[in-house]
Order: C-alpha cells, then sequence, then structure tokens
C-alpha cells in the first residue's frame, strides 16, 4: 500500500471491508435449526427429527425465493422445451 501511495494510485486488489452488517449467507436459518434441535421436544422421542428441522430450512428458502430480491436471482426464459437462458432482468 506504501507503494500504491507514492505512485498516486489505487491497489489492485479489491477492498478488503467493511463487511456487511446483514446475514448474507443463511446463518440466521442455521442457529434457528440448531436452537430448536437442542431445546424442542419431538412427539414421540426425546429428540426433535431432521426432517422437523427441515421446516424451517424449508421456509426460510421458500420465503427468500418469493421476495423481490429472490425473484431476481431465479427467473429466466425459455424458447420452445431446450433452451432456457437465465437471466438477472
Amino acid at each position: 500500500i506504501r507503494n500504491c501511495v507514492k505512485l498516486r494510485r489505487t491497489p489492485s486488489y479489491p477492498p478488503r471491508g467493511p463487511f456487511p452488517d446483514c446475514d448474507c449467507v443463511g446463518m440466521g436459518t442455521a442457529v434457528d435449526m440448531l436452537y430448536k434441535s437442542l431445546h424442542a421436544k419431538g412427539r414421540t422421542k426425546d429428540y426433535v427429527q431432521f426432517d422437523t428441522l427441515r421446516q424451517i430450512r424449508s421456509s426460510a428458502t421458500v420465503s427468500y425465493q418469493s421476495s423481490s430480491i429472490g425473484m431476481m436471482e431465479g427467473s429466466s426464459f425459455s424458447r420452445g422445451s431446450t433452451r432456457v437462458r437465465p437471466t438477472n432482468c
């Protein structure tokens, strides 16, 4: 960075921060699943089965996909039955 200052140019690599304040990778959903697995009891067993915990992940996925951001990521246009073109518009 000192050489960049001497040469009055910006570094060739992108800045490393600041990191976003939001949950960008779904760690909140993972924490919810862990919390439920540790503190909830199943109907017939002392623990909650994985299929029950999967409902949390599924509902978070459907909620994201139905939001305005998720709809932009999953859009695609197709012509005929063989070509699918993913798009962000």
